[in-house]
Order: structure tokens, then sequence, then C-alpha cells
């Protein structure tokens, strides 16, 4: 039993590797490359307002360095927290990228191994469609958003570290008071923790996608977007055209943002019974704790292990497809 359950660990880290190794373009190069875009993004007008002459940055015809230094302790704790509960928001657009490589590979990746008939090859081998299908659905939604996190933490403390640069060259001095606040170091806990619910939310989203992408003969992404949109559509036209009274804004919500888009991080804000703004008024401005108590209200909703359950079905529907495909 040892020998056996050994025996598929490592199957499944080797399948697991194999994914990394085949797209490690698009999971690890695209955070990187859009992360350094970003910070020269920032450097570039950073290092002409500092050499530039015009030097000093003002607001109202007053220099911030001497509106920071004529502030009072608390204010520039305040002001100090406000950096530390943020600074992690330089690094959203990585998560925009990490949703869009994750929706294009979860839809390709059964699709392509079939257009270039590698199947075959992979068919040949002692590994079950179980296995090959779950270690997809694993990288995409377990070592991906590790490799993002990694990413954004190390590119938020890299544009504050630039930042602090900056300011001090103007004479502002605010690093103390951003390195005691705890919300800080909490921050990228935070983001960590928040891996395991965006897991559990973007499963109908993965599972649909390879569902599509096993079954699919030619252009999935027409079917797995265009055909649930097209469906929707007609319902909600028949809807109005007849005056049935149906809710079509929600097969709107769950099927077609629900369904298609749920891959997005912090995609839950939209369906949690909070706003940021009651979140903020509660708990302070710290964006991530406002994000992960958001995502941990959702662990209590139906919304979600509805999804989990869908997502299930997908998967469990798109390895039997895989298994059975008949490509003749």
């Amino acid at each position: 039993m040892s020998t056996s359950i050994g025996t598929n660990v490592n199957t499944m880290k080797w399948l697991i590797k194999r994914e990394f190794w085949e797209h490690k373009g698009g999971f690890f190069w695209a955070p990187i490359v859009v992360g350094a875009i970003l910070v020269c993004l920032f450097i570039l007008p950073a290092m002409i307002g500092l050499f530039s002459g015009g030097g000093v940055f003002q607001v109202n015809g007053i220099s911030i360095s001497a509106l920071v230094s004529d502030m009072a302790v608390a204010d520039k704790e305040r002001l100090g927290q406000t950096i530390a509960d943020s600074y992690l928001g330089a690094s959203a657009p990585l998560f925009a990228v990490l949703a869009f490589v994750g929706f294009f590979y979860s839809l390709n990746t059964l699709f392509d191994e079939r257009k270039d008939r590698s199947i075959l090859f992979w068919k040949s081998l002692p590994i079950s469609d179980n296995k090959t299908v779950l270690a997809k659905v694993f990288f995409v939604l377990g070592i991906a958003p590790v490799i993002a996190v990694i990413c954004a933490v190390i590119l938020s403390l890299m544009v504050l570290f630039l930042a602090g640069i900056l300011a001090m060259s103007k004479g502002i001095n605010l690093s103390g008071y951003v390195l005691s606040q705890p919300s800080f170091y909490a921050g990228p806990v935070y983001l960590f923790a928040m891996i395991p619910i965006y897991l559990l939310w973007a499963f109908p989203t993965v599972g649909w996608l390879l569902l599509v992408g096993a079954w699919a003969k030619g252009k999935p992404i027409v079917w797995a977007v265009g055909a649930p949109i097209l469906a929707v559509g007609l319902i909600a036209w028949v809807n109005k055209i007849f005056e049935l009274g149906w809710d079509t804004n929600w097969l709107w919500s769950n099927i077609i943002v629900r369904g298609l888009f749920s891959i997005l991080p912090g995609s839950w804000l939209s369906s949690s019974s909070y706003g940021l703004n009651a979140h903020a008024q509660n708990i302070g401005s710290n964006t991530s704790e406002i994000i992960f108590t958001q995502a941990l209200q959702q662990l209590g909703t139906a919304n979600l292990w509805i999804g989990v359950f869908v997502g299930a079905a997908f998967i469990y529907a798109a390895i039997r497809v895989r298994r059975w495909k008949d490509e003749g």
C-alpha cells in the first residue's frame, strides 16, 4: 500500500513538473516580464522628476517634503499605515496576467494534445487519464497562484523600496513608520492564505474549460465562451419578447460571470454580501485584509460549494471524454 501511494505521489510530482516545464513562459516568465515593465514605468518618471531640475514635488505650491516634515507624529504614523496597507496594490496587474494565462491554459491544454497528436505518446505511458487531468488542475489552481503571489510580493517590495529611495532624496523618510506597521508583514500572509480559497472559487471555470478543451474538435474558445453567452442571450431575448418574467440577471451573473470568469483572483468581491467600503470602515483600509475577509465569507455560502460541485462534475466529464474521445 505504501509503495503504491509513493508511486502515485511521484507520478503526480513529475506530471506537475512537466506542466511547469511546458508552460514556464506563461506562468513564470510572463509575470516577471510584466513586473519588470511595471518597475520601469515607475523608475523612469521618478528618475526624470529627480534629475530634471524641476526637482521638488509640490501640492498647492508647497513642497511635499515640507508638508511631511510639518506633520505631527500621529499623522506620519497614519500615512505610514496607509502605505503599509496598500503597497501590495502595485502587483494587481500580475493577478490579471495569472487569470489570462490560466484561462487559456485550461482551455487549450487538453485540446492541444489532441491537435498535435502528443496524446498518443502520453497514452502509451502507464499514466491514467485521472492523474493527467488532475495534475493540470492542481498546476493551474495550486502551483500557478503560488508563483504569482511570490512575484507579486517581490514586485511590490521593489516598488516600495524605489519609492522610499526617491522620497528620501526629497527629504522625506517614512520608512520607520511603514516598517513598524503589522499590516506591512501581514499583507503577503493574507495573499498566500487566499490561495486555497481561490482554488475552490475558480473550480467551475477551470472544470468547464478543461471539458470544452477535451471535447471540441476546433475553435474551443467559441464553444467555451461564445456558446454560453449566445444561449443566455437567447433566453433573455425570449424572456423579453414573450414577457415570461424570468430573472435573466441571475443567469448572467451565475452562468456567464461566475462560470467563465471566476478564475480572476478576487472576483468573489462582486458576490460578497458586503462591499469594499463597508469592510474598510470595519477593519481598516488594509486591502489584502479586506479581500481575505470577503474570501473567507465565501466559505459559508452555497455559491462557492455549488461551484465546487459543478467544477468537480466538469473535471470528471473531462477525464471521461479524454479517455474515450474518438479522434478518427
